[in-house]
């Protein structure tokens, strides 16, 4: 059993970290450009592409790849870090059929 700092309450070190909320490919990419428009001189971005990975288990499965049209490298640096959380908030959906 270990403590946590801030809340003070005990966690058993085997325990298993819930599953994300598994989403779609527009859904997360829809997200991706709402949050990538909210940065300062990033309005004209018209579209953010998603990227599948192969994870860890309990990993994040997908990332961030393209940012259409790309703007200049100072602002995608800020686009990149807002976009930065969001793979371990939501999963990917298995888009196999």
């Amino acid at each position: 059993m270990v403590a946590t700092r801030k809340t003070g309450k005990t966690m058993n070190r085997r325990e298993k970290p819930k599953p994300l909320p598994v989403k779609s490919r527009d859904w997360i990419e829809a997200e991706c450009l709402k949050l990538a428009k909210q940065v300062r001189g990033a309005a004209g971005i018209q579209r953010v592409i998603i990227r599948r990975l192969r994870p860890i288990p309990g990993g994040p499965n997908w990332k961030a790849a393209d940012v259409l049209p790309q703007p200049d490298l100072v602002l995608i640096g800020e686009v990149r870090a807002v976009l930065t959380d969001l793979p371990s908030l939501y999963a990917l959906e298995d888009e196999r059929t």
